[in-house]
């Protein structure tokens, strides 16, 4: 006892003259004890109790993370706060560790009492409409009365060869005809209500194909189109040919690769309704002759990237993994050669911070002109702010006279902004074109048996029906474990775009939020939120579930992939291993129409507030640059040895280990992109956290909670597109 007591004695002490806010260094001490502090022992099931733990010393590090000693009985809601639920009746254990020490734990036995309900006496079932479309899906919404009766009941559908109905209530149109849809109560199967229901076919007439792109190129060169088929959600797919080969060709991907100087009307045909086509002509000019390059003096061109994301710019990194290098170093030597100049790729100091404060930073540096850099590395999100502050330069101008109209549609919507352009040629070259998709974590594939939702895409068996089967599924079979994680909203705009449609379409100046299609992804995604298939809902990163290993799926942008400050190569230990699917495509749809999202996200920007010597404007800048682009496109071009699938396939197996996932990428070329400023319009938390999480999480309303945002969004779009 003398010797415990000497021993507190001397930790007494030794805290005393350290400070009661940790040691000289300011680290606070290590906690000797924790302790739970419970508002009651008790709990009904469906009920939450918010728990709370205190260390010993107070002053010590007080991080900790909740356990349960059985799931099934008490589940953790937060494992970092102590919010818990009880899921059945029964005795279970909360357990609270110290994430400093982990010997030092509380543990406090929390019964679960079963809730005790009214007998039923009615029910009543709703649906929105009494006709469904074939392929799309349709909730019933119930009410069993009293309140305080138990709300379980069960679906049939008399004839489920015309229409299905989900264990949740959720109706699938299968066939033209009609049904009746029963809904009988469980606790006494002598209360049922009946609907009738009918199914149509739902098929939407083609209205107008409108082609997007370039009206001029020149010979020998190339040149992306695309087209878009209206009414939005009908089928994509069009049929491409040239008036006359010897002067264009067209592909079946609306390449057009220019033969001899004319001029040359290319058509898109809907592959639906062959009645309903677009014509754009195109003039093809003299191959411009070489040209005699400013003298640049060796001004140093300088790029900002994020920091540790140089080597994505520079072909001269060690770590630039992509087909092109080869010939991106050739095309950088020789514009360093024409031009007089150096390019260098280096990291934003560190005051310029991620996201709207390093966009403000670009515009206080521009208005007092101490640029820093002549291109800079931005996102769409910081479009408006960035233009508005007069921190990059509007070049279209510039464009019409160097680019050789080598932007294609969906990437230079990207950067348009009331007129203006503002994004630089980031490739001229086509490639990985996905930007937002579905990543796995392909570690779990083997050790639950579970398919590759990857080989199921590449396989044309990734429907919204087929990705509700497979989470349902593959719940089942993870006991303890989720499927999903991440934010609903990116699911939903994913899955939206994933059937050709723009959930913001700046060709129509339209807000699609109650397109069919986005009814129908909610519908989905509220199926997995009540069938218990999520895990943690943070933004990217914040997705603590998807990080600890313990759910299947998160949604994010292609680079978080292997990147140290999103999803690192060793985020599951030296064994981790990465999948990625594509977005699900709606049920009236097959895999050749679906399409993948060009969200404006990160391209280059030509900074402005910089201070030029002599003989160096903005102007030789942006020259310089697009030459870069067009060059290596040129260099590609002459390389016999390279090959754009393989090269697709090459960089998707660089950052996935399921073999499939590459082979989902090689399927979006250009043609498979379409344009949705749905995110960079405006921040989308508080769509997210008003209206989507809500609907799915809440089953809210989804016209009242959508309804609100509508002009908003209406009218953001007009003001930057119209």
């Amino acid at each position: 006892m003398r010797k415990v007591f000497y021993v507190l004695f001397v930790a007494a002490f030794a805290i005393l003259i350290i400070g009661c806010d940790g040691d000289k260094n300011g680290k606070k001490p290590a906690p000797t004890a924790i302790e739970i502090t419970a508002p009651k022992m008790e709990i009904t099931v469906g009920e939450q109790l918010q728990l709370s733990s205190a260390v010993t010393p107070k002053n010590a590090e007080n991080k900790a993370v909740w356990t349960s000693s059985d799931e099934e009985i008490i589940k953790i809601v937060n494992k970092d706060t102590g919010l818990v639920e009880g899921v059945a009746a029964g005795t279970a254990e909360v357990i609270v560790t110290s994430k400093a020490d982990s010997k030092i734990q509380d543990r406090v036995e929390i019964k679960v009492n079963p809730i005790v309900y009214d007998a039923p006496e009615s029910v009543t079932a709703s649906v929105p409409r009494e006709t469904v479309s074939i392929g799309s899906v349709m909730q019933i919404t119930t009410s069993v009365f009293p309140a305080t009766a138990e709300q379980k009941v069960e679906y049939k559908s008399s004839n489920p060869e015309v229409a299905t109905v989900s264990a949740t209530g959720l109706i699938t149109g299968v066939a033209l005809g009609e049904t009746e849809i029963t809904v009988t109560v469980v606790a006494d199967k002598e209360i049922f209500a009946s609907i009738r229901i009918y199914v149509i076919s739902g098929s939407m007439n083609v209205e107008a194909v409108v082609i997007q792109g370039e009206a001029e190129m020149f010979e020998g060169g190339t040149l992306q189109l695309s087209a878009s088929v209206l009414p939005a959600g009908v089928s994509q797919n069009v049929l491409w040919s040239s008036s006359d080969e010897t002067v264009a060709t067209v592909s079946d991907k609306g390449v057009v690769t220019a033969l001899k100087q004319g001029s040359v009307t290319i058509t898109a045909t809907s592959v639906e309704d062959k009645t309903v086509s677009d014509s754009h002509v195109i003039v093809i000019k003299p191959e411009i002759p070489p040209v005699e390059y400013p003298n640049l003096g060796g001004y140093e061109i300088i790029m900002y990237a994020s920091t540790g994301y140089e080597w994505e710019h520079d072909p001269f990194e060690s770590d630039y993994k992509f087909a092109d290098k080869v010939a991106k170093q050739r095309a950088w030597n020789d514009v360093k050669q024409l031009f007089n100049c150096d390019i260098k790729v280096e990291a934003y100091p560190e005051e310029a911070v991620w996201g709207e404060p390093r966009a403000e930073w670009l515009v206080q540096k521009a208005q007092t002109n101490e640029a820093e850099a002549d291109i800079v590395v931005i996102t769409g999100l910081w479009t408006k702010t960035l233009v508005e502050g007069n921190a990059i330069h509007d070049t279209l101008e510039w464009y019409n006279k160097y680019g050789k109209h080598k932007m294609p549609p969906a990437e230079k919507a990207a950067g348009t902004y009331r007129g203006g352009l503002y994004n630089l040629l980031y490739s001229a070259t086509d490639g990985i074109n996905v930007y937002y998709g579905i990543f796995y974590n392909y570690n779990l594939l083997d050790d639950y048996g579970l398919e590759s939702p990857a080989k199921l895409f590449n396989d044309g068996r990734w429907s919204y029906s087929d990705f509700l089967d497979y989470v349902l599924q593959a719940q089942a079979q993870m006991p303890g474990k989720t499927v999903l994680s991440g934010k609903p909203v990116l699911y939903w705009a994913g899955m939206v775009n994933a059937g050709g449609v723009a959930l913001a379409d700046s060709l129509t100046l339209s807000i699609n939020f109650n397109h069919s299609y986005a009814i129908a992804a909610a519908q989905v995604l509220r199926e997995t939120y009540v069938n218990d298939c999520w895990g943690d809902q943070g933004w990217d990163h914040e997705s603590t579930s998807f990080r600890d290993g313990n759910t299947l799926f998160s949604v994010g942008e292609f680079w978080f992939i292997n990147s140290d400050i999103r999803w690192p190569a060793d985020l599951w230990g030296d064994d981790t291993s990465f999948g990625f699917v594509p977005f699900p495509y709606p049920d009236n749809f097959d895999k050749e129409s679906t399409r993948t999202v060009n969200l404006g996200g990160q391209y280059y920007g030509l900074g402005a507030g910089r201070n030029y010597p002599a003989g160096v404007t903005a102007e030789y800048i942006y020259w310089a640059w697009t030459e870069t682009i067009l060059l290596t496109e040129k260099y590609l071009s002459e390389d016999v040895t390279y090959d754009l699938d393989a090269a697709i396939r090459n960089e998707g197996l660089a950052r996935f280990d399921d073999p499939d996932s590459a082979e989902a990428l090689i399927f979006f070329k250009k043609d498979k992109v379409i344009f949705d400023p749905f995110t960079s319009l405006t921040s989308y938390v508080n769509i997210s956290n008003d209206a989507i999480d809500p609907i799915i999480n809440g089953g809210s309303d989804y016209s009242q909670m959508l309804t609100p945002f509508e002009p908003i969004y209406r009218n953001l779009l007009t003001d930057m597109y119209g």
